[in-house]
């Protein structure tokens, strides 16, 4: 079956964003990625491609445009739905796509408020003054900030470009230090996050040759711990790019180490389990997957234990979204391909399908799936990675516990819901 893209009310999802046109049919971009979003995201201001998580970093992009609106599209191609040039559809996709990215940008916001932030280093009056290494406080660390925020104990894979980071690379190498600090970027005002994790490069590899130097090193990393920024000694750098930033920064020791965390532990515990065998009582497409230990899931302050465990959840997530995403497409394609007609293609392969010709009922279902899948995206996380920023900043293990078991109580909540929706149409 060939793959179909919804685009109603003349609106189209594009890599750059959404345009619009108020009359006549608009087109969508060829896109050889899919509805899985496989395609690697490069970041646009730091010389970096992220190999490892490259299906990972299309949340941003791919998955996050498609749950702005519930009408804007599904990442795909090969169909365009198009509406009459002069006359007004009977549901109005801008209404639609505006109320849902309002809801977004109001949940990116409450998040982004709980998150400790730097000063915007792209200011003039940036509030922290130039330093040099001998007036730290505690330890300077080269500083390479990307989108998202990492985890604790999880293996990571950067493929380095630019000059300023490849000299990064050879000043760690040459020192012995293999560290540097990733702070998450953020992608309302692209401040810094107060807190980052830790790189160690673990392996370097010189690609240049084979990559015409396109790509100058692919460095494997393990991401060993968390520091606190306090500031960056060399701001005014990251606006020329002549070099590498550098800061001043504190490893994030939990001030309640020596406290006893058992009954909270042991509350997650339960939580997990919970949900993993409700996932498997319900037939779940994407399931939790963590080990138990005796019976229990180990979520002691350590990286085999709690951080191995968000990372499991975050890797689930993730799998939501392209499910839910995939699901949707496929039943636009499935409802859609019979009233595809061969001759209605453009000249890049496109069909087009006009939705004013559509029968009413195929109208009413369409506007319903891509609703449904829009709700379901919207109530997985506005912004994948804030909540886990969230986590990387508490400074207290009882702290993550209580946050992590508010992220899995609302699948709890999903699944206890599913259940009795099974139940009532068994009782019938």
């Amino acid at each position: 079956m060939s793959r179909v893209t919804c685009v109603t009310s003349a609106q189209c999802v594009l890599p750059q964003g959404v345009f619009s046109s108020e009359n006549g049919p608009c087109r969508l971009p060829s896109s050889r990625h899919g509805a899985h979003g496989s395609h690697r995201h490069i970041s646009a201001i730091r010389g970096v491609s992220m190999a490892s998580n490259s299906s990972k970093n299309s949340l941003v992009s791919s998955q996050r445009a498609f749950a702005q609106g519930a009408i804007k599209g599904f990442g795909q191609r090969d169909l365009q739905l198009t509406s009459r040039a002069g006359r007004r559809p009977r549901w109005t996709a801008r209404q639609y796509a505006a109320r849902a990215e309002d809801t977004e940008d109001k949940a990116i916001e409450d998040l982004s408020g709980k998150i400790r932030w730097l000063p915007p280093i792209g200011r003039e009056d940036y509030m922290y003054p130039e330093g040099s290494e001998e007036d730290k406080t505690t330890m300077t660390l080269p500083c390479f900030p990307l989108g998202i925020a990492y985890l604790p104990g999880t293996d990571q894979v950067l493929n380095i470009f630019e000059p300023r980071y490849r000299q990064m690379y050879n000043d760690i190498l040459f020192n012995g230090s293999r560290r540097f600090v990733v702070p998450m970027v953020s992608q309302v005002d692209g401040r810094f996050a107060e807190v980052a994790a830790v790189f160690y490069l673990d392996d370097l590899k010189e690609v240049s040759e084979q990559t015409g130097d396109r790509v100058k090193y692919v460095c494997s990393h393990k991401v060993v711990g968390r520091v606190k920024i306090n500031h960056i000694l060399n701001p005014t750098v990251w606006r020329d790019r002549s070099a590498y930033l550098k800061v001043d920064a504190e490893d994030m020791v939990d001030a309640d180490m020596e406290e006893d965390h058992t009954v909270a532990e042991a509350s997650l515990s339960e939580l997990l389990k919970a949900v993993m065998v409700m996932q498997v009582h319900l037939d779940q497409d994407v399931r939790l997957e963590v080990p138990l230990a005796d019976g229990k899931v180990d979520v002691s302050p350590t990286s085999d234990g709690y951080w191995f465990v968000v990372n499991q959840w975050q890797e689930f997530c993730h799998q939501r979204l392209l499910m839910v995403q995939a699901k949707g497409q496929q039943k636009i394609q499935e409802l859609l391909m019979p009233y595809v007609q061969k001759d209605d293609r453009t000249p890049t392969g496109q069909y087009v399908v006009n939705f004013e010709k559509l029968p009413e009922d195929v109208k009413t279902k369409l506007k319903t799936i891509q609703s449904g899948s829009n709700e379901e995206l919207q109530e997985l996380m506005s912004d994948p990675y804030m909540p886990f920023q969230l986590l990387l900043q508490a400074d207290r293990h009882h702290e993550r516990l209580v946050l992590l078991e508010e992220m899995i109580e609302e699948e709890h909540k999903r699944l206890q819901a599913r259940a009795a929706l099974k139940n009532l149409f068994k009782s019938e």
